[in-house]
């Protein structure tokens, strides 16, 4: 009895056990939320209560700006917190735990509140890396807030700008420090200042530096040889030679359409070259995706040869002989038609003046033959003679003789 009594306690045991690694774990406890500055947040807990972490390991998810997961019970980043924000942060069992097949537990959340700071902008705000490791960022101060720029990539060690961009003395930009941009791989930037003696705050981001590469435009060399024109220039400063790519455009004077020529991480390359045209030619330099972001704007055109004098003879000559042929063509077919009536006249119908007879009471009056020739079954008043007074004239001869007595 004794060893059935044990064994039934055992399963018993072991029963019991197995329940209480079922279900959903319990939430973290005691969330708090604190400010390190004024764009970076601070979250801490603690573990669940009643949980044994020692045989049922878990994890944190935190749902922020980004999520995060991990062993730790705190968590920071840093972003524009100037709207407020909501984070939650849940227990999830660790793959290779006892209570691996337990469900995550609840949200617990925790809000920052709204910034009560007046809120102040500037325009065209952006950061660029012109060479490595040299970083500018610049913007268009609006109204009369004097700006202050600082920047870290670890939020205990945060550096104020030493080096402002100013133009007509108002600060429109802050050159970084090297030795902070040294094999720099993220950071932040916050900008705030004062209005009117208040506080503002413009705004907090995030920058990476291989994304926002922009070099100076590259300055390109034009040769000519043999039918072609062969197109130079130098890699980007302080870059990867193979980091880029370029895009060349060109056109000759007598077409507005650019032609695109894609080259790779090469400095040179050639198009076909006309004697006869003017030659205009662009380049800029982009960086490829597999190294970051960025590139530059396109190079001042440059040019190159001379265009020839259009001989407008030929222009002439195309456009005046179709003219002259068509006036030709049109003239010879004017007197075409008078030649053939003098060729070729239209022979007259004999039938014609027997028809004119029978419209005139039997009676046959002779007819001019011009118009009989010309008559076409019309009627016409035929000559008729008329009729004339005859006279006799007697003249009588006297004898000599008989005037002597």
């Amino acid at each position: 009895m004794r060893p059935a009594l044990l064994l039934l306690c055992a399963a018993a045991t072991a029963l019991g056990s197995a329940d209480n690694r079922t279900g959903k774990l319990p939430p973290p406890t005691n969330l708090t939320i604190v400010l390190k500055n004024d764009c970076c947040v601070q979250l801490k807990w603690s573990p669940p209560d009643g949980l044994d972490t020692n045989t049922c390991k878990v994890k944190y998810v935190v749902e922020g700006k980004q999520r995060y997961r991990s062993f730790y019970t705190s968590y920071e980043e840093c972003f524009d917190i100037t709207g407020g924000f909501e984070y939650k942060v849940s227990t999830v069992p660790d793959e290779n735990s006892d209570c691996q097949s337990w469900d995550d537990s609840d949200w617990i959340r925790g809000y920052l509140p709204k910034a009560s700071d007046h809120l102040a902008s500037v325009k065209d705000f952006e950061c660029f890396m012109y060479e490595k490791e040299h970083i500018n960022c610049t913007w268009l101060p609006e109204n009369n807030q004097i700006i202050s720029l600082y920047y870290w990539r670890n939020v205990s060690n945060v550096q104020s700008c030493k080096t402002y961009i100013d133009k007509d003395n108002v600060k429109r930009g802050c050159h970084l420090n090297r030795n902070f941009t040294a094999n720099l791989q993220t950071f932040f930037v916050l900008v705030n200042g004062t209005l009117d003696s208040n506080p503002v705050r413009v705004m907090c981001l995030e920058v990476i530096p291989v994304n926002i590469v922009r070099v100076p435009s590259p300055q390109i060399r034009i040769k000519e040889k043999d039918e072609t024109l062969l197109i130079e220039w130098e890699s980007p400063k302080s870059f990867k030679a193979d980091c880029w790519s370029y895009n060349l455009q060109y056109k000759y004077s007598q077409s507005n359409k650019w032609l695109e020529n894609a080259v790779g991480p090469v400095t040179h390359t050639s198009i076909p070259y006309d004697q006869r045209y003017k030659y205009t030619v662009k380049l800029k330099a982009i960086y490829k995706a597999d190294c970051g972001e960025g590139g530059s704007e396109w190079s001042k055109e440059e040019h190159y040869g001379n265009e020839e004098s259009t001989d407008w003879s030929m222009h002439i000559a195309l456009i005046s002989i179709p003219l002259l042929v068509t006036a030709a063509a049109i003239t010879l077919l004017i007197y075409l038609k008078r030649l053939r009536v003098l060729i070729l006249p239209d022979i007259p119908d004999p039938s014609a003046i027997f028809k004119v007879v029978a419209k005139s009471d039997g009676r046959f009056m002779p007819m001019p033959f011009q118009t009989w020739a010309t008559s076409k079954e019309k009627e016409y008043d035929l000559f008729e003679p008329k009729d004339e007074d005859v006279s006799q004239l007697v003249v009588e001869q006297v004898p000599e003789c008989a005037q002597d007595k």
